[in-house]
């Protein structure tokens, strides 16, 4: 058997249905770039405007395509109806005619008019018994069975097309296949192979294409490969294979394209991929290679992809010089030094974005004749923008975000007549705004927020007719906004708080449909009347002006409307009746009458504080009559007579040692764990002080009581910074890519994202640790500790201010948290996990359960695309529901470990398993919402609201599963009580209290979403967008 292609092509390309032995044909696309006819799209598929094959580019042979001639031989007119009766088509084409040739699918050679190959493609077949009768065909030398659905293949089918000396392709993709893969060469993907890649692949001087994408191999990557010395294609992207990339893959003289994404490789590149003369296209990209980029990798390279990896180091001086290169792409790397000065001039797409790469922009860029891609953001660039980008006069995507470039726009970007997107926020770029800028009439997205920019907005920016998104946020940009802004039809968002700008509010654009923005300038006037016009509109944002008059009647027919931010103006009236869904803040207005509830913390401020502290004085009167009862009690113990029946009548102790004089005497009972006398004991007495330290370890805390304490504390600790390091690292990651709270995972490429994320997991795991000593009555509210560090941190560091009353509430977290601690409830004896598990199963706790499940799965189908990302309470209700059941589940597996520790295994028991599972699964969902909330809402609003719901649901959830109430005194229980209302009042206040005194901007995105501009990529691939209420 002769094969020349072994196939299991990856998503999205039809390769199976290529049959071109030699070298692949080659087509001139509309850009002058010869592009191979084959295996060219990728994971990072190259622009759309630069690569649109025709419709029938990849069209699949079918009956029309195929030289038909009639049969000259009664056996292979006999094989064929066998195989025809075993089909059972319905198909009239194969009833037809007795001459196999004419049937639709079977082609026929040109000189004796044999069959020399047969496409079933798409024939709707389940059952594989035909396929020995195919494999009787001794002329057959194609054999498509592709887009089926085909579960098996038996082994008399392989051991009879084995001995089909002509059998040059099999063709198996898209069908229902799975296992091990057998040993035959053919097309086979799309399917569920498993285990690792057969070493054996067929004979190797024949065999030309391996495509094994798309499935579910693993392993490593077998050396034999690189005994198929004839090989020109190696797809194996798309599956779980580890290890390295073999050094003898170097070797192969032949090779053309090699494609190893998504997989789980390591190690490092080797180095001998450069001596391959033949190879134009290497993609790696999505693995876990480290180490450098080798040199002279590019030599003969037209594509190469190593994106999504852990390189390290410069990059080689002659990597971005290779002659043929079109595109290169090693985003998000670790790479570090400059850009190569070297360019070349045939480059088409440069991809450096995410890295740590520093140093200027190469001023080469003038040789850029063809680029039309140049994404070079977040990284650590300095200097000025380089006039002679204007060169590149085929740019379309220009990206220079987040890094710390300086001087001013260059004007010579108006040059660039194809640029669709321009990208420059978050750097420190000065001056006006160039007017040349308003010569791009391809614009789709423009980006200079976070700058220092100044001047005045063009007035010719109206120009820019097919512009959609427009962020200026974040400048001081002074003067009107320009009136004509309102003709630019295809504008969706505006984006231009936090400047100097003043005037009335123009006429805007008719189609916005995502935001306007103009909070934190200093406009005048009236709202608009015409504003009522934006039907589409979803955020309006005018608050932090000197707005004045009342609020027009007619922004209640703004159907799409959800948010309306109006405070800090001076507006009066009577505010109209909004539609239910929409959330307004109007606070800040003291003209404003029958003001309606408000997401604003501010709104009702004073009476608010008010109340939380009348509540917290209340609260701290309690507490200290709690605790001078319990010192009273703790000085003056009850007479010893009484304590000695008391002892008399409990039951007998567990175990207990001999009485010797001046050693530790322990005694173990459900209420008492021993007492230390400093003294020999008399015989059969106990002496008084003997008995005060008996009461006394009876009403205090147990050791492991003491033991959940110390790592609870340590828990809040570490928690409560992860929130700020996280909340840093989710800014950073917005600031290049798609926002977690828009759905992105751009903040998992972000170191500070990983440490906090490593704080806050060595937080859980002391947390972890302290359910399985202390009841979850003590351990959760401890998390008080978190919202005070967290608070603290937010002020320090995000500038997320905290005032008087937040301290007062800080304060009452610590006296609540106090109280808890000291009337706390003993840990409840648990002998096994299956106790446990009946604890789980009792009804109350199953109703429990279903109702948290019921109403988190409510939440995300319909509350989470209505609210989400404008109510802070979504997300967090989510976090909070999850969360009750895995501090149960964490509580009990938790107590499993700890008696498996103390030498009762419960890992024998399925039990723990499934708990584990549980563990997983509630802990993975909130981590996930979580992200969305920290990324979407102020840090000091979602900590507070997340630590006082999170709680109160454990707390439900422990008494229902624990009965941690049982045996409680009332007075214990009351003042348990006072001191959780004590810390529910200061997080309150935490709450309440946010940014009260200066009334900046920053309230606006208690309520209002870090909205960012949803650019246009000619791929297709959403632009990553930007944070538009990131403080400087």
């Amino acid at each position: 058997m002769s094969f020349k292609r072994f196939s299991l092509p990856r998503s999205g390309r039809q390769a199976a249905f290529i049959i071109q032995f030699g070298a692949p044909h080659q087509r001139l696309d509309l850009e002058g770039l010869i592009i191979p006819r084959r295996n060219f799209s990728d994971s990072k598929p190259f622009p759309r405007f630069l690569y649109s094959p025709p419709p029938n580019f990849w069209e699949r042979r079918n009956g029309s395509l195929f030289k038909v001639t009639k049969s000259k031989t009664d056996r292979q007119t006999n094989t064929m109806m066998s195989l025809s009766r075993l089909l059972n088509l319905s198909d009239s084409l194969w009833y037809s005619t007795k001459d196999p040739c004419s049937w639709k699918g079977v082609r026929c050679s040109s000189g004796n008019s044999s069959v020399t190959a047969l496409s079933l493609s798409a024939f709707d077949l389940s059952n594989s018994n035909f396929l020995p009768v195919a494999c009787k065909i001794e002329t057959l030398q194609d054999l498509d069975l592709s887009n089926n659905s085909l579960r098996s293949i038996s082994d008399e089918f392989i051991n009879r097309c084995g001995r089909i000396d002509g059998l040059k392709s099999l063709n198996f993709s898209n069908n229902l296949l799975g296992g091990s893969l057998p040993t035959f060469n053919g097309f086979a993907g799309y399917n569920s192979f498993t285990g690792p890649i057969p070493v054996n692949l067929g004979n190797p001087l024949l065999l030309e294409e391996l495509q094994l994408s798309m499935n579910v191999f693993q392993g490593t990557v077998p050396h034999e490969i690189a005994n198929y010395q004839n090989l020109s294609l190696i797809d194996l992207g798309s599956n779980n294979l580890e290890g390295l990339i073999p050094t003898g893959i170097g070797n192969l003289a032949t090779l053309r394209i090699l494609l190893l994404s998504s997989n789980k490789l390591t190690g490092e590149i080797p180095a001998n991929i450069s001596n391959i003369p033949t190879l134009y296209r290497f993609a790696a990209n999505s693995n876990g290679f480290n180490g450098t980029i080798p040199s002279g990798i590019t030599r003969y390279l037209s594509f190469l992809d190593l994106s999504y990896n852990s390189l390290r180091g410069p990059m080689p001086t002659d990597l971005l010089s290779g002659p043929n290169l079109h595109l290169v792409d090693l985003s998000s790397n670790l790479l570090e030094g400059p850009i190569p000065a070297k360019v070349s001039k045939s480059l088409v797409r440069l991809r450096l974005g995410s890295n740590s790469l520093s140093g200027r922009i190469p001023p080469s860029c003038q040789t850029f004749d063809n680029l039309t891609y140049l994404e070079l953001d977040n990284n650590r660039l300095t200097g000025e923008i380089p006039p002679q980008l204007s060169f590149c006069r085929k740019l379309a995507l220009l990206n220079l975000a987040n890094n710390d470039l300086t001087g001013p726009v260059p004007a010579l970007l108006g040059k660039l007549s194809d640029l669709q997107v321009l990208k420059l926020q978050f750097n420190s770029l000065s001056g006006d705004i160039p007017s040349e800028i308003t010569r791009l009439q391809l614009l789709l997205t423009l980006n200079m927020s976070w700058n220092s920019l100044t001047g005045s907005i063009p007035s010719s920016i109206s120009s820019l007719r097919r512009l959609a998104y427009m962020n200026l946020q974040g400048n001081n940009l002074r003067g009107r906004i320009p009136a004509t802004i309102s003709s630019m039809d295809s504008m969706l968002e505006v984006q231009l708080g936090e400047n100097q700008l003043n005037g009335i509010i123009p006429n805007m654009p008719v189609n916005l449909h995502i935001a306007l923005n103009l909070s934190t300038n200093l406009l005048q006037g009236a709202i608009p009347e015409n504003l009522s016009r934006l039907k589409d509109l979803e955020i309006l944002d005018l608050s932090n002006n000197n707005i004045l008059g009342e609020i027009p009647e007619s922004l209640i027919e703004m159907e799409s409307l959800n948010q309306l931010i109006l405070s800090n103006n001076q507006l009066d009236g009577v505010i109209p009746d909004f539609k239910p869904y929409v959330s307004l803040n109007a606070s800040g207005n003291p003209g404003l009458k029958n003001m309606t509830a408000t997401n604003d913390p501010r709104e009702s401020s004073k009476k608010s504080v008010i109340i939380a502290v009348g509540v917290g004085a209340f609260l701290l009167v309690s507490f200290i009559f709690f605790l001078l009862l319990f010192l009273g009690e703790l000085c003056f113990p009850p007479p010893l007579n009484e304590l000695a029946t008391g002892l008399q009548s409990s039951p007998e102790p567990e175990s207990k040692t001999k009485l010797e004089a001046g050693k530790k005497i322990p005694v173990v009972r459900k209420q008492f764990l021993g007492c230390y006398p400093s003294r020999s004991l008399a015989k059969g007495s106990v002496h008084e002080w003997d008995c005060k330290v008996m009461v006394e370890t009876e009403i205090g805390m147990t050791t492991d009581n003491i033991k959940g304490l110390v790592l609870a504390l340590s828990s809040s600790l570490f928690i409560g910074a992860s929130f700020i390091v996280k909340k840093k690292g989710l800014k950073k990651a917005g600031a290049s890519g798609l926002r977690a709270g828009a759905g992105g995972y751009t903040y998992l490429y972000e170191p500070l994202w990983w440490i906090g994320m490593i704080t806050m997991i060595a937080g859980e795991i002391a947390n972890f640790a302290a359910y399985a000593f202390a009841p979850a009555i003590l351990v959760t509210p401890l998390g008080a500790l978190s919202i005070i560090i967290s608070a603290a941190l937010a002020h320090a560091i995000l500038q997320e201010k905290l005032h008087s009353f937040g301290i007062l509430g800080c304060a009452l977290c610590v006296v609540g948290s106090t109280t808890i601690v000291l009337h706390a409830p003993q840990e409840r004896e648990i002998e096994s996990v299956k106790e446990v598990w009946d604890l789980a199963t009792e009804p109350a706790f199953l109703l429990y359960a279903a109702i948290v499940i019921t109403a988190v799965v409510v939440i995300i189908i319909r509350a989470i695309p209505h609210y989400g990302q404008t109510h802070v309470m979504v997300y967090i209700s989510i976090c909070s529901l999850m969360g009750s059941l895995s501090v149960m589940s964490v509580k009990a597996l938790g107590i499993a470990l700890k008696l498996t520790f103390s030498g009762m295994n419960q890992l024998l028991y399925p039990q723990t398993w499934a708990l584990t599972l549980v563990v997983l699964t509630c802990v993975i969902t909130q981590i996930n919402y979580l992200n969305k909330a920290l990324d979407t809402f102020n840090a000091a609003v979602v900590s507070p609201i997340y630590y006082v719901m999170f709680t109160s649901f454990t707390i439900l959830a422990s008494v229902i599963m624990f009965k941690d109430g049982d045996g409680q005194k009332a007075s214990q229980i009351v003042t348990e009580i006072c001191g959780f209302v004590a810390i529910l009042s200061g997080t309150f206040l935490l709450h309440k209290t946010k940014d009260m005194v200066e009334g900046s901007s920053q309230s606006s995105s208690l309520c209002l979403p870090k909205h960012e501009e949803d650019g246009l990529d000619p791929e297709g691939i959403p632009l990553r967008r930007v944070d538009t209420l990131r403080p400087k």
